[in-house]
C-alpha cells in the first residue's frame, strides 16, 4: 500500500471551507491577432522614363530625321530604328518622337520643345 506524500497532505487544510460547486472554468485563450494583409500592386511596372533629350531635327523632303542626347553621346534617330537595343522609333512628327520600349511593348513620347521664330 502505497504511503501519501506527507508534503501534500500538510498543504492541505482538512478544515478549510469546501463547495459542492465545480471549479469555474479557466479563461478563454485570447482571441488570435488580426491578420494583416499587404496591398501587392499586381499592375506590371512601366517602362522607365526616356533617356533622350531632344537637340534638333531635320527634313530632307525624304525623310524626319530627329537628333538626341544620352548624356554626351549623340543620336541620330529615324522612323523604325532601335535605339540601344530597348527603344523602337515608331513616329517622328512635327511636335514629337514616338517610342516603343521592347521590353514592355508600352508606347512613350517625346515632345519637341516649343521654338521661337
Amino acid at each position: 500500500m502505497a504511503e501519501p506524500d506527507t508534503e501534500e497532505a500538510s498543504d492541505v487544510d482538512p478544515f478549510a471551507p469546501r463547495g459542492w460547486q465545480a471549479p469555474p472554468p479557466p479563461a478563454p485563450p485570447p482571441p488570435p491577432a488580426p491578420l494583416v494583409v499587404a496591398a501587392v500592386d499586381l499592375t506590371p511596372p512601366g517602362p522607365p522614363e526616356l533617356p533622350f533629350r531632344f537637340v534638333g531635327s531635320m527634313n530632307d523632303s525624304t525623310e524626319q530625321v530627329v537628333y538626341l542626347a544620352r548624356g554626351d553621346q549623340a543620336i541620330v534617330a529615324r522612323t523604325g530604328e532601335v535605339l540601344d537595343t530597348q527603344y523602337k522609333v515608331l513616329a517622328i512628327g512635327p511636335k514629337q518622337i514616338e517610342f516603343e520600349h521592347i521590353p514592355t511593348g508600352a508606347k512613350q513620347a517625346l515632345v519637341f520643345p516649343a521654338r521661337d521664330n
